[in-house]
């Protein structure tokens, strides 16, 4: 075991508060079964893999993708593997539409229009 330095604070809204304490954490896979259980570390990997994957999820969502967008770029997504940015053209119209002018509006749709042609 080997001692790291975990580090926490609260947001600016909630004071700013800060703590960093020591902790002892296993060096290597083995040495993390031996001290906790195969399945205990499967489950924490998992636990963490899935708010990495919510956080793509979000950004995702606010880039203004729809469920199969995301389902189709996460389709063959690896634990410890960053996924591929995906530009979603659709999507990124979409999300940059209510920021937009009008003028800016209309200028997209006559660029849209020619694209067609």
């Amino acid at each position: 075991m080997n001692p790291i330095e975990v580090k926490a604070k609260l947001g600016k809204e909630a004071g700013g508060a800060a703590a960093a304490i020591y902790v002892n954490a296993p060096e290597t896979l083995e040495e993390a079964e031996k001290a906790y259980g195969a399945e205990e570390v499967l489950s924490n990997a998992i636990a963490n893999w899935k708010v990495t994957i919510q956080a793509g999820i979000r950004r995702m969502l606010a880039g203004g993708s729809v469920q199969d967008t995301i389902q189709a770029a996460y389709k063959d997504c690896k634990m410890g593997t960053a996924l591929a940015r995906v530009s979603d053209p659709r999507a990124a119209i979409i999300a940059k539409w209510g920021s937009m002018s009008k003028e800016e509006r209309a200028s997209m749709l006559a660029d849209l229009k020619l694209a067609e042609k």
